[in-house]
């Protein structure tokens, strides 16, 4: 992450996402095993960042800020790890497996502009200081945002 930066990670993930989703759904189509293989692949690269970003949480959230920030992350991945197979089943059960991949693709082109934020427009105040960079709000203390 300090190699590249958390943003760059997070576009990659993003992308992953989406690519993941659009060979889920060549998959279907085209009912080839190794395609399916490329998607879920690609699923598990994309979503091994969530992992890391937890610690950039800790490393960027003010101190008063990080039990809440850490709190809210994982009740989010816990309400989605509650909810996600149920919807997933439902969608498998009414259309087919290619309904899952098509919501991960719509859901992966609804985040990627959020995660592109930072980068296009890193001096807005919209964005918390910990968010937009690895320092503490002087940009020059922003290793990611060049």
């Amino acid at each position: 992450a300090d190699r590249v930066g958390p943003h760059s990670l997070g576009i990659f993930a993003m992308v992953s996402c989406v690519a993941c989703g659009l060979m889920g759904m060549l998959a279907d189509v085209t009912n080839l095993f190794w395609v399916l293989l490329v998607a879920r692949v690609l699923n598990g690269i994309g979503q091994s960042t969530f992992q890391m970003s937890r610690i950039l949480l800790l490393s960027r959230a003010p101190p008063e800020l990080r039990a809440a920030s850490l709190a809210t992350m994982g009740m989010s991945q816990r309400i989605g790890s509650l909810i996600g197979p149920l919807i997933g089943s439902y969608l498998v059960r009414s259309f087919s497996i290619y309904a899952v991949f098509a919501t991960q693709a719509l859901f992966g082109l609804f985040v990627l502009p959020l995660v592109l934020l930072p980068v296009v427009m890193p001096s807005t105040r919209l964005i918390p200081d910990f968010v937009r960079g690895s320092g503490v709000g002087k940009k020059e203390n922003q290793s990611s945002i060049r």
